[in-house]
This record gives structure tokens, sequence and C-alpha cells, in this order.
């Protein structure tokens, strides 16, 4: 693989993911069996709204869940469209659980989906999006 190639799988510094990155939020991804999933427990300080977490954390965790899926099978792309649909409130403290996957493939672009549950396993959010796949 190229080196600049290469350089561009490192994720260390991600938002979501990395783990040299200060200011993160340190979560945690598996990729197996066709998804990639983590979990997250909402720290205080992500609100819009005193006790409501802020709709771009919950949009943010789920893009980055679906570029993880990606990422793990060595597919360099970004996020292209990313349309979300939020249904339940987020509280600071809760645990989230998310889950990304592949829907098909057409040509370079990706078309993903993920959904965010909380601990009850009511669905919270839903995103679907288009990666395109940097050309080689």
């Amino acid at each position: 693989m190229e080196a600049s190639l290469q350089k561009s799988l490192n994720h260390d510094r991600c938002f979501v993911c990395g783990t040299h990155n200060p200011g993160g939020l340190g979560m945690h991804f598996v990729s197996e069996d066709g998804i990639t999933s983590g979990y997250y427990i909402i720290r205080e300080g992500l609100e819009s709204l005193n006790g409501i977490t802020h709709g771009g954390i919950l949009s943010t965790l789920m893009d980055a869940a679906m570029a993880r899926w990606l990422h793990d099978r060595g597919i360099i792309a970004l996020t292209a469209i990313l349309t979300v649909r939020f249904r339940i409130l987020v509280s600071p403290g809760q645990q989230l659980h998310v889950v990304a996957r592949k829907k098909k493939q057409i040509g370079r672009r990706y078309y993903m989906e993920c959904k965010l549950h909380n601990e009850d396993r009511r669905e919270v959010a839903s995103a679907k999006a288009v990666f395109c796949q940097f050309s080689t």
C-alpha cells in the first residue's frame, strides 16, 4: 500500500475513536459479521439544551461508525451525504449502542446505514449515508 494511502487509514486523531485525541470521545468499535458496533456513555457537556444531548453528537457517533466500517475493511472514503432521523431524546449518563452496516456499493460509492439504540434497546436515531471512496 502506498505510504500516503496508509497514512490516510490512520485514525489516531479521530474525534470519536482516536487513541491520540485527548479532547475526543474515546469510543471503541468492533467489526465482525458484516457490522461495526460500539457503546458510548454520553458524558456531561455534550448537550444542546440542559439535559438533552446535542443532535450533532448523535450524528457524529453514527457517521463515525459507518466510516469505521469502511476503514476496518481498508476502504478510504469520506462522507458525501448524511441523513439523520432523531426519534428519542438522550440525556447525559445514558449508554448508547451504535450499529453500522453497508447496504450496497455502486462503483466508488458506498451506501451505508446506522442505528443508535439506548439501554432499553429503543431506537434513538438512525442514519443513512453515501461515502465516496478515494481513487488510488
